[in-house]
Formats: C-alpha cells, structure tokens, sequence
C-alpha cells in the first residue's frame, strides 16, 4: 500500500512538472571539458553515460515572466527515474520556486543579504534531518560569499555544498564525509570509499555552477582481493578506465587537485548556531551572561543551585561561546578552578550530551561530533573511567571545564558526579558556571533550538 501510495504522489509531481516542460533530452556528444556537465553524484557512473534517452527534446522558462525576473530558462533530464535540471540537483531546483508574490522562496527577511536567505531556506526546507548535520563556511571560489558545507554525520549520507551565484543557488553531494577544497581555488575532492574500492573525485565551481572535473578510482582488482608473491594484497588504479601505476595516478590527481593544497574546515557549528550566525553574524548566545561561582559541591548540586539562580548549568554549543567564558574565567583570575559545565552522561543511552533547556536529549556529542565533540574534548577524553586519590576505580559521567595552562585554553574533561570525593586535595578549587539568556526568566537562550521544522 505505501509503494502505491509513493508511486502515485512520485506520477503527480511528475506530472505537474511535465505541464510546465517538455523533457530535454541530453545527447552524449553535448559534453564540456571531455566530460558531460551533469553530474549524478554516483562514482559508479564515470565514464559511462548516465542519462536516459527521452522522446521529444526541448526546454522550458523557470516560471512565467521568467526574462522580467532575470531568470534564465532551464532543462530538465531524467537520471535513474528522477526529474533534474541542468547544472544542478533536484536538491538545488527546488530553493529556486517562486512564491504568490513573484519573490524567491527564500525571501523571509529581506534585510538579509540574498544568499543568507537562500542557505537559510535551504536549511528549513530540509525540516528535521538538518538537526542531526554540522555545517561550516567555506570559501571555495575566489568571490566574497562563502559556500556552506553541511556534513551529514553519516557516510550514507555524505556532504552537501551550496554555492550562491547571482540569484541561483547550487547544490553539490558528496559520496562520502572524507571532503577537502582548495581555499580561493575553486576546487573540492570527494575521497572515499570502503571493501576494497576506493575513489577521489574533483569537482569545481563554474559560472556558478558545481561540476564534475575528473577522477579516479582504486583498490581491489577487478577479480576481486589478489596477493603478490609475498602475500600482500595488492592495489590496482584506475584513470578513465585505464589502468595505472600508483606513481601515474598520483601524477594525474595532482595535476588537476594539487597534493598538500587541500584542507578541512576549521570550524563546525550545530544547525541552531549557523542560522543564528546567518541571520545576526554572531552565534546564538552572543548575548548571554556567565557566572563563574566557586564552591565545593557536586554536579547535581551545581545543576540545582543554577536552576535557582534563574539560570542553568552553562551548555557551551560553539567555539564562540567558550571562548567567551574562557575569557572570563582568564578576566576573572579562576583558571585554576575545575567547573562543572552542563553535560552529563548520566545513566543515557545517547552518551554524553548538552542538556540544553527545553530539550529533551539535548545535543548529542557523538551525533554532532565535528561541532560539539572534537573542539573540546581533552585528548583522551572522555575516558568514563578513572582512579581516586588513593587509586580506586570510579565511573566518571559528568563534564568540568578547566583551563590548562601548557595550551593556553580551555578543554573539557569527565569526572565523576561527586568530583570531591574522589579528588579531596581539590578542595576549595571546585566550582560551577551558570548561564543566563537575555531576556528569559528561566535563563534559557532565546536563540538556542528555536529552529522549529
């Protein structure tokens, strides 16, 4: 019944597209660079001809009065049974709709620059999904308005790049989580791969648009896992369907995706905190309040006397924010205070979380890791276990922010709940840090998780 029901939803939409178009029809001679311009986003398509043929070609204006609203006309393909555009995914067509009022989608507030509007609409239209990806601004193209790179978590799901030209947003997937680019380069490689078949695919931003360069692939032989004489597996690569030597794919990678160049972003943010800085250039607690209190109690204790206070224990959900307190504790001369921050994995099956106000689980680490986890996790930590003073062993599941001095900054660490029992020599050098929102009575962030979907 559900396939049914899938199947006739898919032959509407389907059909209410097909009333505005007639369905363009890709000839594999209608190629730029040696390579045909789409891209299916699949690695398993290069070198092959992934369109369909179609009966009758042709194209069709992107909404009526097109030419008045700047709008170039655009074609459609079929790719694998999915309607497409040229140039771009269905992912990136569908931002580009007008509304009743002739306006593009992504129009909420006309005081934010266009392609704010665009990666924010984008981001919204993706509904809950977005909650669980980490995004970054990276510039990838020598212009002044930066690509928004959102990492799914998942290597099913890959990553996603928009890039904003003029009036057109564009949408770019990876296969895998593994994605570098040349800053100011215009380039980005997608490697990856696992079982013994591996890729590295370059793309490139073009008159506004993502398109596929070149790419290679590598691994197991196409008879499977094979051992040279001494009982190595070997590797096979490939460049265009033709074998190659390790030294020649090496010399064809780097000839259009120069070894040494590429680079990871710096900086991951959760989906509140990059629409927060989309729409005011700071993060959601730009303008929040700290105190930093020190007194011997426990995480638990700390927790309640917050919440008293008309705050909540301190959730720090961006490099932003820990830098501010950091700077305060530095202002405040405490950095040689251990305090306990609003994180615990307390008896959860998520692991350890944020326990944001408002929310349920609040933000998972380990979900959210390349923005909640990496940035500050002491190295080998967590470790949910360590020894006392006098070397008991002790589950530790509470989270402290302390500031070390060999690095200049501030790292957090687990602990157990009862921190001074375990550590008594600590005694008078044990605090907590509240956190107050701006204008709420219970202390809660009016800009933290107000991204409804």
């Amino acid at each position: 019944m559900k396939r049914a029901i899938s199947a006739i939803v898919a032959a509407v939409l389907t059909a209410m597209i097909l009333l505005y178009a007639r369905v363009y029809c890709f000839d594999p001679a209608q190629r730029q660079g040696g390579e045909i311009s789409l891209d299916t986003g699949d690695p398993s398509y290069r070198g092959k001809e992934p369109y369909r043929k179609c009966g009758e070609t042709g194209s069709f204006p992107a909404s009526k009065g097109a030419a008045q609203k700047n709008l170039p006309a655009v074609s459609l393909y079929l790719v694998q049974g999915r309607i497409g555009v040229e140039g771009f995914t269905v992912e990136s067509l569908l931002p580009r709709r007008l509304s009743k009022a002739e306006k593009p989608a992504w129009a909420g507030d006309l005081r934010l620059e266009e392609w704010k509007q665009a990666y924010l609409s984008y981001i919204h239209s993706e509904g809950r999904y977005m909650g669980y990806c980490t995004f970054s601004l990276i510039y990838v193209d020598d212009d002044d308005i930066p690509e928004l790179l959102i990492d799914t978590g998942s290597g099913a799901g890959g990553c996603y790049a928009l890039t904003f030209h003029g009036h057109d947003l564009d949408v770019w997937r990876s296969d895998g989580l593994n994605v570098t680019y040349i800053e100011k380069g215009g380039l980005v490689c997608d490697s990856g791969g696992r079982m013994g078949h591996y890729y590295d695919n370059v793309y490139a931003i073009r008159d506004g648009r993502w398109g596929f360069v070149d790419g290679g692939t590598w691994g197991d032989g196409p008879d499977g896992v094979q051992l040279d004489e001494n009982g190595n597996i070997m590797e096979f690569f490939y460049w265009d369907d033709r074998e190659l030597t390790w030294e020649e794919y090496e010399t064809r990678l780097n000839a259009i995706y120069p070894a040494g160049q590429g680079i990871y972003p710096e900086q991951y943010y959760i989906r509140d905190e990059i629409c927060s800085l989309l729409r005011t250039g700071d993060v959601a607690t730009a303008g929040n309040r700290y105190e930093l209190i020190v007194e011997d109690v426990t995480w638990k204790e700390a927790e309640q006397l917050c919440r008293k206070r008309g705050g909540y224990l301190a959730t720090i959900t961006s490099q932003e924010e820990l830098w501010r307190i950091q700077d305060q504790m530095i202002a405040e001369a405490k950095t040689d205070i251990t305090f306990f921050v609003g994180a615990n994995n307390d008896n959860s099956p998520h692991g350890y979380h944020w326990m944001e106000p408002g929310m349920e689980r609040g933000y998972d680490m380990l979900d959210l890791s390349k923005a909640l986890w990496r940035p500050f996790w002491l190295e080998g930590e967590p470790s949910y276990s360590g020894l006392t003073e006098n070397g008991k062993e002790v589950r530790e599941d509470y989270v402290v922010l302390i500031y070390r001095e060999s690095d200049e900054r501030c790292w957090i660490d687990d602990v157990p709940g009862d921190f001074l029992k375990a550590h008594p020599s600590c005694a008078g050098r044990v605090g907590y840090i509240c956190e107050y929102g701006q204008s709420t009575g219970t202390g809660q962030s009016p800009g933290k998780h107000t991204e409804k979907t």
